[in-house]
Order: C-alpha cells, then structure tokens, then sequence
C-alpha cells in the first residue's frame, strides 16, 4: 500500500518476480565526487559574484564619463526648424566615505562567502566518508551471508533432511 502511495498508482501493485538480483554499484571515493556536489558549485558561485560585487564597488570610485546628444522640434516655433545640442560630463568623486564602507562591506560578503564554501565542502566530505563507511559495513555483512550463513545454513538444512528421511 506504501509503494501505491509512493509511486501515485491507483490500481494495486503487484511484484511478479520473487527471486532478487544483486546489482553491481560502482562509485568514485575520491575526491572529484565531492568536487562535483551541486551545492558545492552553488557556494562557488557564490564565491564569484561576492568578488564581482566587490570590483563594482571599487570602480565606483572612478570617475564617470558621460556623452549625451539630442534633436528636437518644436511644432509652435516652425515645423522644418529643430534644436540640435550635445553635452560632455565629467563626474569625479570627492567624498569617498561611504564608497569605501561599501567596499569593506563587499569585502566581508566575500570572506563569507568563502567561510561558507569551506564550511559546506566539510560537512559535504564528512557526509561522504560516513555513507561511504555505511556502504562498507553493508558490503561486508553481504559477504558474510553470501560465502559464510548462507553455505552454512543450507549445510545444516541438508543435515537436517537427511537424518530425518533416515
């Protein structure tokens, strides 16, 4: 009922095959299976746009240059008549209190960024070694009934039939 539940079925479920297979699984234990975790390149990113946003801020005390040009006409004055100008800026920074807090405060985001980046690569490896430590374990206890309990087991089921036939 669980399975119909989980898998949305609305007829019932029935399994037709009584035998199990052992499936072969196959992973990397080394460290480019945590250099591919998602959340890992997602704290990465992270990491990258704190250092944009800390570039921005610092050209921010640049000067900025600006180039304007307009056309015009004015329907009351005469219609073939247009206004034609243009306009050349120069905006230099003079106080820059409060452009380099912003960047101090870029700089923090960063660090924490890459705080949270070495905070999430540990706990992502630690979770790895222990599931890996987890799979292990399984492993051996699977090796156990396959070459050990279960040879012995029928051993002593075969003990058991033949003194009971005789």
């Amino acid at each position: 009922n669980k399975l119909k539940v989980l898998l949305n079925e609305k007829e019932d479920i029935s399994i037709t095959d009584t035998e199990l297979m052992k499936a072969e699984f196959l992973f990397v234990t080394d460290s480019s299976a945590i250099a591919n975790n998602p959340v890992l390149a997602l704290v990465q990113q992270q990491i990258k746009i704190s250092s944009i946003e800390t570039k921005v801020e610092k050209l921010k005390l640049m000067p900025e240059y600006s180039v304007a040009y307009f056309n015009q006409s004015n329907k009351d004055i005469k219609a073939n008549y247009r206004f034609t100008g243009g306009q050349v800026g120069v905006s230099v920074p003079l106080l820059f209190f409060s452009q380099s807090a912003k960047i101090k405060g870029a700089k923090i985001n960063q660090q924490i960024a890459l705080n949270n980046y070495e905070y999430y690569k540990s706990a992502v490896y630690g979770e790895f070694q222990s599931l890996l430590q987890e799979y292990l374990k399984n492993k051996s206890s699977i090796e156990y009934y396959e070459k050990t309990a279960i040879p012995q087991s029928e051993l002593i089921s075969a003990v058991l039939r033949s003194r009971s036939s005789t």
